[in-house]
């Protein structure tokens, strides 16, 4: 399982954020039956393309950190 953590420092609301992941996919699989939690829920608000793992984020106000998880196996 792979965690990120997204802290936003700026000063001003991160608003419509994309968090972009590239997958070695010759040594793992993205893992579409466990997809994509942001702060523990599951989102459908993503792809999976080419290796890329792009996830749409909520809003992420001056101070606030928000935590994306997915899961791959070995290839």
């Amino acid at each position: 399982m792979y965690t990120i953590v997204v802290e936003n420092k700026s000063g001003e609301t991160y608003a419509k954020g994309v968090l972009a992941d590239k997958l070695d996919t010759a040594n793992v699989v993205f893992d579409d039956e466990y997809g994509v939690e942001i702060d523990g829920e599951k989102t459908s608000d993503y792809t999976f393309t080419g290796g890329v793992l792009s996830v749409n984020l909520p809003d992420v106000s001056d101070g606030a950190s928000l935590t994306v998880t997915f899961q791959v196996t070995q290839a």
